[in-house]
């Protein structure tokens, strides 16, 4: 017995004839026919008089169809529940990122909203010590940030992956005369004026620079990206970033600058990638975020 089959007699009880059945559910006549015929054999009653004024149904048909009108209601319940869970599990991700990710994000974004158009993606951009104070209080699902070995160390709470590999390097217009440079010396680094993103992770490594070279020639630092990114198109300063917010192929920012690598042996390797609570059950919406932009980031690479 198949759901078909029980909708077929539904219909020609509800039209009277199976011609009637058969334009309501836009199949041919012979189909609707031929599957009750094959219904009635398997049930070994017949359900419906057949003549030339239409289908009448049988006593034995009558009972039938009372319960084929209740299995297609339990059908349809059933679909409504999971299409009301699927719903409500798809209705909201909130993100907290550090700044320059976006970008990496943005395939990602628009498809899931492409495809369920109901779903609202909250997103924020914060240092680690914010994001990381949020996804211990659960205000977000996941955070996006720089992960090293001694975050790893000192937040075990948490649940990660790994998204990209990444590494720092000068940034600077691509109308400047250092955009013909492939790398850049330490000698050569500490003569440019710099305007630098505020946030730790970058301070630990400047931190680090100076201990060993001497201070860097930092114009001033700023929260906001878009007066660092000007200040470089314009060719006033350079400035020390991520390579993968300038250089990863869903980044508007490619053709505007170009990313200078930076001979610099103190400087380890570092990746970005995503964390969650452990604490809290990974939602539907966060896994198909995560699923999504680990393949748009691999598939951009290829």
């Amino acid at each position: 017995m198949k759901v078909e089959q029980l909708e077929y007699v539904v219909e020609v009880a509800k039209a009277g004839s199976l011609s009637k059945a058969a334009n309501n559910l836009n199949v041919t006549l012979s189909a609707v026919s031929q599957s009750i015929s094959n219904l009635e054999s398997e049930l070994g009653v017949i359900l419906f008089q057949r003549s030339h004024q239409g289908a009448t149904p049988t006593p034995e048909g009558k009972l039938i169809l009372k319960k084929a009108y209740h299995a297609l209601n339990i059908l349809q319940e059933i679909k409504m529940d999971a299409l009301n869970f699927s719903e409500s599990q798809l209705k909201e991700i909130s993100v907290a990122s550090i700044p320059g990710l976006m970008p990496l994000t943005l395939n990602t974004i628009k498809s899931i909203k492409q495809d369920y158009p109901q779903t609202q993606i909250k997103w924020s951009e914060k240092n680690m010590s914010e994001i990381n104070e949020d996804i211990r209080q659960q205000k977000v699902d996941i955070g996006l940030m720089i992960l090293f070995e001694e975050f790893l160390l000192e937040n075990n709470q948490f649940l990660t992956g790994h998204l990209l590999d990444s590494k720092l390097v000068l940034v600077v217009s691509r109308k400047s005369f250092l955009a013909q440079y492939k790398s850049i010396s330490i000698e050569e680094l500490l003569k440019l004026p710099l305007v630098i993103h505020k946030n730790e992770i970058l301070q630990r490594f400047l931190d680090l620079f100076t201990s060993l070279y001497g201070p860097l020639n930092i114009l001033f630092y700023t929260d906001h990206s878009s007066t660092i990114l000007k200040l470089v198109s314009e060719e006033f300063a350079s400035t020390i970033a991520m390579d993968i917010s300038f250089t990863h192929d869903s980044s508007p920012l490619k053709e505007e600058f170009t990313c200078i690598e930076i001979d610099v042996s103190c400087w380890k390797p570092f990746y970005i990638g995503w964390v969650c609570s452990k604490d809290k059950l990974i939602s539907e919406s966060s896994k198909l975020f995560l699923t999504r932009l680990k393949e748009d980031l691999l598939n951009s690479d290829t």
